[in-house]
């Protein structure tokens, strides 16, 4: 007993020497040019009335309590919410120098206390503006460990937030949409599928040969399809740049084609978010879902495939008009 409390209180004491030698500091920046003025992206960023209109938190919970101050563009407003999704936080501009820079601080109280500096630079380049949204800021002391990875975790929300300004400002260049449709049940299914492994850069070119190839399949077994390809992802290595999926289409019978994998996916819950927009920009619709599913607390059943489910056909449609559904499935 003496023994393990002495390597407890080693452990403890080792845990608190590491933590205090961690800087705990970080500063998360992302830009993106808008075709626009400075003076019109600093009015909008400026404005707390516009923030519900394109943050990408809000969006996870769309009846989060929201407060405004009096003013809502001047030095000195604010703006609060407060969720039981996102949490709960405070905004406050402190200091304009327009059309060019907005300094700001943002105190959250849920789930988590801290409080960071937050800007805005708004820098006049040919096309429109380049548009920089920066937060810097420590962690606390029992927290340091996550420094390293805010710019990880909040950086492709910053992207996302760029990309709605954008779009609220009438710039649809690369225009997405994200919305979060909650649990929904997966009936079993039958389908034919063709195995790939390598880089995320190899995959479209891989699907691009695997699904002519298996619509012959089905047109030449004379299967019926049922319902929109899929690809089900079952590995999954962002920093070594490398997954292994089953690029797939749905059959309304079970069969056995030579060449293909013929198999059945199982009834399931999944929690799905729906991406309307080009598929360079999945990285960050996977990111977000992943994000909801934390939010809600819900448990990601990791030895079961991810799936994106591709319900408009990308050789007939382009932009916001492509629509895809990623499903977690859950535990």
């Amino acid at each position: 007993m003496a023994a393990a409390l002495i390597l407890f209180f080693i452990l403890i004491a080792a845990v608190l020497g590491w933590l205090a030698i961690q800087n705990g500091s970080y500063h998360i920046s992302r830009s993106r040019i808008i075709k626009t003025s400075p003076e019109v992206a600093f009015e909008a960023v400026s404005d707390f009335k516009t923030w519900p209109e394109w943050t990408p938190w809000l969006a996870h919970e769309r009846d989060c309590k929201i407060d405004y101050s009096d003013t809502t563009k001047t030095e000195g407003s604010w703006y609060s919410w407060n969720g039981k999704i996102i949490g709960a936080g405070k905004m406050t501009h402190d200091k304009f120098t327009a059309p060019n820079q907005i300094e700001s601080r943002i105190e959250f109280l849920r789930p988590m206390r801290s409080k960071s500096d937050v800007y805005w630079k708004f820098n006049p380049v040919e096309g429109g503006t380049e548009v920089t949204w920066g937060m810097r800021g420590k962690m606390p002391f029992f927290f340091r460990w996550m420094a390293a990875k805010m710019d990880q975790w909040v950086g492709k929300d910053y992207e996302i937030g760029l990309n709605n300004l954008a779009m609220t400002l009438n710039d649809n260049s690369n225009a997405f949409d994200l919305s979060f449709d909650g649990l929904i049940e997966s009936p079993a299914q039958y389908y034919i599928s063709t195995a790939f492994s390598g880089t995320f850069a190899e995959l479209p070119n891989a699907m691009q040969k695997a699904y002519p190839e298996l619509m012959a399949a089905v047109e030449d077994n004379e299967l019926d399809v049922a319902g929109e390809p899929f690809t089900l992802y079952n590995k999954v290595n962002i920093k070594k740049d490398f997954l292994s999926c089953d690029i797939a289409v749905p059959v309304s019978n079970k069969t056995n084609i030579d060449g293909f994998t013929n198999a059945i996916l199982p009834a399931r819950t999944y929690s799905r978010t729906t991406l309307k927009g080009d598929y360079t920009n999945l990285e960050l619709a996977w990111h977000s879902a992943f994000s909801n599913l934390r939010m809600n607390k819900l448990r990601f059943h990791w030895k079961h495939p991810i799936l994106e489910r591709y319900i408009t056909n990308p050789r007939t449609s382009e932009g916001m008009e492509l629509v895809t559904y990623l499903d977690i499935p859950l535990k």
